[in-house]
C-alpha cells in the first residue's frame, strides 16, 4: 500500500514515500508552539501519512495554518474545535474523521520522532491482519526521576495489555467494535481503560518496540495547564479513577476506589475552596463522579458521545461535566 509521490507546491518538493491508509491523530491543548513543532517533524518523515489531523480543545482557534506546509506536499490535513475538554472525546473525533484509513496513530503534540513512526507501525499490521493494536515505546525528556521510571520502562514480550498514550496505534475497525474511547474521561488514564477493555474483548495488541518517540514532557498545556494541586486537579483524578474502575471491576469496586486511593481524596478535601464546608464539597464531588462512573459503564459505543460533546451538546454548564 505504500505509494511514492512527487508533489510540488510553493517551491516544496516531496518524494517520500506514503501510507495513505495511516492516519495521525494529534489532541492538543494551549501548546501552539509545540504543535507546530510535531506538524514540521511529521514532513520530515521518511514515510509520510495518508491523512494528519488536528483536534484542538485551546482557547484559540486559528491553527490551520499550521497545517498547510502537510498539505502541500500532498497528505490529507484536517483540523477540529471541540468545545468539551476530554483527551478521551478528542480521540473519538480524531477517529471518526479519519475517514478511509484503517490505521489510527495518536501522538501527543510534545513528542519527538525518534524512528520512521508511520512505516514502523504500518509493517506491525502487515505482518499480522488481526492485530488491533501496537503499543510504541516512549523516552522520556528528564523532568523528574519518579516520571521517568514511569514511562520509559519499555513493555516485555511480544504482546501487550497496557501502553503509553502519547504513542500508540489501532486498526480504525477493532476501535469501533470496542466503542472507542471512554468519553467520560477528560484528564487521564483513557488509554489504560481502552487497553484492558480490547484485551477482555480478546484483541490483541504488539509490543511496537521498533517504533520510538521521545516525550519532551512539556510543562504547559495538556493535562498540566491544571496545577497539581488545584481543586480541580483532584476532582478530575477522582472522577476518572472511579470511571475506570466501575467499567473495569463493577459499581461497588468505584465506591471503594476513594478510600483505596485515600491520598488522593484527601487533597480533594484540603484544597477545597470554601474552608468551613469541606467535607460537603468533598462528598458532593465523589457522588458527582460516582454517577458519572455509573453512566460511562451503560454504554458500549463513545464515538457519538464525544461528536455531541465537541458542540457543547449534554453539558451541565454549571459543573462542565457530559449530561448525556
Amino acid at each position: 500500500m505504500v505509494q511514492k509521490q512527487v508533489v510540488s507546491g510553493h517551491g516544496i518538493e516531496s518524494s517520500q514515500p506514503m501510507r495513505p491508509d495511516v492516519a495521525i491523530v494529534i489532541v492538543t491543548y494551549q501548546r501552539d508552539e509545540m504543535l507546530a513543532n510535531t506538524i514540521r517533524d511529521i514532513g520530515k518523515l521518511r514515510t509520510l501519512p495518508g491523512r494528519v489531523i488536528v483536534v484542538d480543545q485551546g482557547d484559540r482557534r486559528d491553527k490551520e495554518g499550521m497545517l498547510c506546509p502537510l498539505a502541500e506536499i500532498g497528505i490529507k490535513t484536517t483540523y477540529i474545535y471541540s468545545h468539551f475538554r476530554s483527551i478521551s472525546a478528542a480521540r473519538n473525533i480524531g477517529l471518526e474523521y479519519a475517514g478511509e484509513c484503517g490505521i489510527i496513530l495518536y501522538v501527543d503534540d510534545d513528542v519527538q520522532f525518534l524512528s520512521d513512526v508511520v512505516a514502523v507501525h504500518a509493517a506491525y499490521y502487515d505482518a499480522e491482519p488481526t492485530l488491533a493494536g501496537v503499543a510504541g515505546h516512549v523516552v522520556c525528556e528528564p523532568f523528574s526521576e519518579e516520571y521517568v521510571r514511569k514511562n520509559t520502562v519499555r513493555p516485555a514480550g511480544d504482546y501487550v495489555r497496557t501502553g503509553r498514550g502519547c504513542h500508540m496505534s489501532f486498526r480504525a475497525g477493532a476501535l469501533r467494535e470496542v466503542g472507542g474511547f471512554n468519553a467520560y474521561i477528560c484528564h487521564t488514564g483513557d488509554e489504560t481503560e481502552l487497553y484492558r477493555r480490547m484485551t477482555r474483548a480478546g484483541k490483541r495488541i504488539r509490543n511496537g518496540s521498533l517504533a520510538l518517540v521521545k516525550h519532551l514532557v512539556c510543562q504547559k498545556g495538556g493535562n498540566r495547564s491544571v496545577q497539581g494541586r488545584s481543586h480541580d486537579f483532584h476532582c478530575r483524578i477522582v472522577r476518572d479513577g472511579m470511571i475506570r474502575c466501575v467499567k473495569d471491576r463493577g459499581a461497588w469496586a468505584g465506591l471503594v476506589w476513594p478510600i483505596k486511593n485515600w491520598r488522593m481524596t484527601a487533597g480533594l478535601f484540603w484544597t477545597a475552596p470554601t474552608w468551613n464546608k469541606k467535607g460537603w464539597i468533598t462528598l458532593r464531588e465523589i457522588a458527582r463522579g460516582y454517577r458519572l462512573a455509573l453512566l460511562s459503564r451503560q454504554r458500549e459505543d463513545y464515538i457519538d458521545l464525544s461528536l455531541k460533546l465537541a458542540t457543547g451538546a449534554g453539558v451541565d454548564r454549571s459543573s462542565g461535566l457530559p449530561t448525556v
